[in-house]
């Protein structure tokens, strides 16, 4: 059996046991949940610029502290640049991720409303 999301296509988005209103398990089925949009690319772009600071921190900080006298405060100020942009990727990481978690609930719940006022009009 596949999973679909909530528009009953197959691969990403909601799958059926998050649309029953079950929590998320997990920080990885958390970020999974990023990819839910209609554009996981931005998000894959997103973890890709995560990766490449992640990098350059490293490579800063193993500088800063191999450095000479000379060229230490320009090793800092890249290291702490690279700090500063690795927190704003990643904080914008989790703003998609909790946008689209909370969009996919509220959709859940218009169709939720929707279902219930159908069967209300009916009686």
């Amino acid at each position: 059996m596949t999973k679909r999301n909530y528009r009953g296509k197959e691969g990403r988005g909601l799958e059926e046991n998050n649309l029953q209103g079950q929590p998320i398990k997990g920080i990885f089925s958390y970020l999974r949940m990023g990819f839910a949009s209609d554009y996981p690319t931005i998000m894959k772009l997103g973890y890709a610029m995560a990766i490449i600071f992640s990098v350059l921190l490293f490579f800063c900080g193993y500088q800063f502290f191999t450095a000479d006298k000379n060229s230490e405060l320009f090793w800092g100020v890249c290291f702490v640049v690279s700090v500063n942009a690795q927190v704003t990727v990643k904080l914008w990481i989790y703003m998609r991720t909790n946008h689209n978690i909370v969009m996919n609930e509220l959709r859940l719940l218009k169709k939720v409303g929707d279902s219930k006022n159908s069967t209300h009009a009916t009686d």
